[in-house]
């Protein structure tokens, strides 16, 4: 082989620079992929996190607009906590009309809807929900006598998490308030 360049094609030096720099640029490449790889995963699990926690905020809203009070709310002890004050950790509340929500935590699921009788209508997947919290609005009443909730749910995958709060008032919110205001 001759180390110069001929006219018929290239010398071994320019093949062996070729491969050099080729193996180089794909190095480093490879290298700034790798050191960014945790941060891609971590994102992918933040927005598989945000999704299946804005999706359950999203059922909760469409069904319980329109709904009057809490009958029964459970913790994860299955305690009654309808006649307490303050922030709790909830699997199950109970509506009007028999609606029911359920976290499931150990199934991983989240059921609502009216059941027939001890079906529920709807099952969803609920793998990185954490804790569904409330409180009884306004501040200071018992879930009984509350005309609305602050609801907070928080979902966590491996080192991601997302919670998101938001406020449900009950149907009728005006009616009651004055005929609160009255006695």
């Amino acid at each position: 082989m001759r180390l110069f360049k001929t006219e018929g094609g290239t010398s071994l030096i320019e093949i062996i620079i070729g491969w050099m720099l080729t193996g180089f640029l794909l190095l480093l490449f490879s290298t700034a992929f790798i050191r960014y790889l945790s941060e891609f995963q971590h994102l992918k699990d933040e927005t598989e996190v945000q999704y299946q926690v804005i999706e359950v905020l999203t059922r909760w809203n469409s069904h319980v607009l329109g709904k009057k009070k809490i009958t029964r709310i459970e913790n994860e002890k299955k305690e009654s906590l309808l006649h307490q004050k303050g922030t709790h950790q909830v699997i199950k509340i109970i509506f009007d009309n028999n609606l029911i929500f359920e976290h499931q935590p150990i199934s991983q699921n989240f059921l609502y809807g009216t059941p027939p009788s001890t079906q529920y209508a709807n099952v969803m997947a609920a793998h990185y929900i954490d804790e569904i919290l409330i409180t009884p609005l306004p501040m200071g009443v018992t879930y009984a006598d509350c005309l609305g909730m602050e609801l907070t749910i928080c979902g966590k995958k491996n080192k991601a998490s997302f919670s998101i709060t938001t406020e449900i008032y009950f149907r009728l919110y005006e009616e009651r308030v004055v005929n609160a205001l009255e006695y």
